[in-house]
């Protein structure tokens, strides 16, 4: 049986992109034969309009302006990444356009995991037909852990939400936010699933982790990934544990970050698999990232996941932490950036029953999704 998984497939974002590999793996784990469908957005240009914009941002680096030399590096490294694990479909989808054929070319769509259901964010906005599965039959729209990234969804957007995620064959969300919406707006009662990365087990990640160069053989680090922005007593915070434990403090940057504003050059390049390999071997890890948190319950490591604020106006993500953490029954690992107090730790919850529990519930949600009993 062919299947399709449709994703985000743009930019240089770490949970993005493993989660990609992971739901990958685990179909084809179950006997699928599995591609993703790539997707342009409004951040690709012509060649012509490549080339005007090279010129614009090598302009704004001599005046001091934001540049985009490391990020370029970052995402032809996640390129590499991509073609290493990623089996790609032919097809691809843009701004609301697909190709005829796409429909007829797999057995089944399975749309997640990740904000794929977002309108907040501007590149599921661009393309959000195809993003609820406009381009293929209701009877073959399967969504897996997919995510609204959000509480709610916008007024003038419920009637087109409404109306294509009814006729999803079948659906399942990440979040326990992304159950209710379901519920107000299409009356369905849709199982909470744990996010594609969670299928895995440590075995699965270990034989993909690669160590980065700029790790020294028995280094001692604390990580941290932030995707929000961090204050004054948040920097202090950290360079005060990193002094106390004594380690070095490995901060990790957001991929559309100013390039003077990046200390490391080598570290804002990390690729996905070196970012597994980096919290398996963390001291503790600090972070406002979902992926960040799912790979610390994973390897087991003390972690302090914060509150983000995010850049989308309106968008508040925190449902997808409180579920994560309910679920764990790690809600002591949750703090607040404003004023940080709580030291990483590790509540020795076990996690293996967890983990075989909700893989158990994935491979019958996904088997009978599938055309299975």
């Amino acid at each position: 049986m062919k299947i399709a998984i449709s994703t985000i497939t743009d930019g240089a974002n770490y949970g993005n992109r493993l989660q990609n590999y992971a739901l990958q793996h685990f179909l084809e784990s179950l006997g699928y034969d599995v591609e993703t469908i790539r997707r342009k957005t409004s951040r690709d240009k012509s060649f012509v309009g490549r080339l005007f914009k090279v010129a614009k941002d090598i302009i704004k680096y001599f005046v001091g302006k934001n540049t985009f030399f490391c990020q370029r590096y970052r995402k032809k490294r996640f390129e590499k990444f991509n073609s290493k694990y990623i089996k790609f479909s032919k097809y691809i989808l843009f701004s609301n356009q697909y190709p005829q054929e796409i429909n007829d070319a797999y057995d089944y769509f399975v749309f997640g995991s990740d904000q794929i259901w977002n309108s907040r964010i501007g590149i599921i906005k661009e393309d959000l037909n195809n993003h609820l599965g406009q381009f293929c039959d209701g009877s073959k729209r399967v969504a897996y852990a997919a995510s609204f990234g959000t509480s709610d969804v916008e007024e003038h957007f419920k009637d087109i939400y409404a109306k294509e995620l009814s006729k999803f064959h079948s659906i399942s969300v990440r979040e326990n936010d992304g159950q209710g919406i379901l519920e107000e707006l299409c009356k369905r009662k849709v199982p909470v699933v744990v996010d594609p990365t969670m299928l895995l087990n440590v075995l699965d990640w270990n034989k993909i982790a690669r160590k980065p160069r700029y790790i020294m053989d028995g280094e001692n680090y604390i990580l941290t990934y932030f995707l929000g922005e961090k204050n004054e007593k948040m920097k202090k915070y950290m360079s005060t544990l990193a002094k106390d434990k004594n380690c070095r403090l490995i901060n990790l940057g957001i991929e559309f970050m100013d390039d003077r504003r990046i200390d490391d050059k080598k570290i804002f390049s990390t690729t996905p698999d070196e970012f597994v390999w980096l919290i398996s071997n963390a001291e503790c890890v600090l972070t406002d990232s979902y992926h960040a948190s799912v790979f610390s319950i994973i390897y087991e490591k003390p972690f302090v996941v914060f509150g983000r604020y995010s850049t989308e106006k309106n968008n508040d993500m925190s449902g997808r932490i409180d579920t994560l953490l309910d679920l764990f029954d790690l809600k002591k690992h949750k703090d607040n950036v404003d004023s940080p107090s709580v030291m990483p730790v590790w509540d020795g919850v076990d996690t293996k029953s967890i983990f075989n529990r909700e893989k158990k519930r994935a491979t019958e949600y996904i088997s009978k999704a599938l055309g299975g009993n």
